[in-house]
């Protein structure tokens, strides 16, 4: 194996460490309340040590081949989390998430999905949720960020939205956010130009 795929493995098998301890905290903070979520919590987790397992075989040099991660199934439990509205699931539900975006795990088509979840725990109106929102906001790549024209309206509208809060820090926040964004698709929009400018 090269050195990339030795990091990849690397990276994926410290991931799983990091979801393992969130979402754990997720199946005991679900199992007096939403046992179904508690059971998707735990269906997840299989899911998460058995990718750990093989990625860790890997860098032992006893596997050959990184299956992808299984975003998916983490992603299914944090909507369903997240629809509750409980605030001390949704926080779980948003760390985990970060984890996902800053280990660069999640799938492009996920990024509407994910955005429009920030968004509609954002309009919740808890300041504390919405600091997490900002957050994972902060910590998306560009590659997502700007993945094409809606998720980057859908992205502009959540930061608009949350620079209105009555909320110091939010509204600080929300504007650095709207501020990069903007600078972002500057960047993106004259590389384009040059590109145009060099094919004619």
């Amino acid at each position: 194996l090269g050195v990339a795929q030795m990091e990849e493995a690397r990276n994926h098998s410290l991931l799983c460490f990091e979801l393992d301890a969130e979402l754990r905290k997720l199946c005991l903070e679900c199992k007096k309340n939403f046992p179904v979520i508690k059971e998707n919590t735990e269906r997840a987790l299989r899911k998460i040590r058995l990718h750990k397992e093989i990625a860790d075989q890997i860098v032992r040099g006893q596997a050959a081949a990184l299956p992808d991660f299984p975003d998916g199934d983490v992603i299914e439990t944090i909507l369903m989390a997240c629809d509750k509205f409980h605030k001390s699931i949704v926080l779980l539900s948003l760390t985990c998430l970060q984890k996902l975006i800053q280990r660069g795990v999640l799938r492009d088509e996920a990024a509407a999905i994910v955005i429009n979840l920030m968004r509609e725990q954002a309009a919740n109106g808890d300041e504390i949720v919405q600091l997490r929102v900002l957050q994972t906001v902060m910590a998306t790549p560009p590659r997502l960020t700007l993945l094409n024209y809606g998720v980057a309206e859908q992205l502009m509208q959540l930061l608009f939205a949350l620079h209105t809060s009555p909320s110091a820090s939010v509204h600080h926040t929300a504007e650095a956010g709207l501020s990069a964004l903007a600078e972002k698709m500057a960047d993106r929009a004259a590389l384009a130009s040059e590109r145009q400018a060099s094919a004619d």
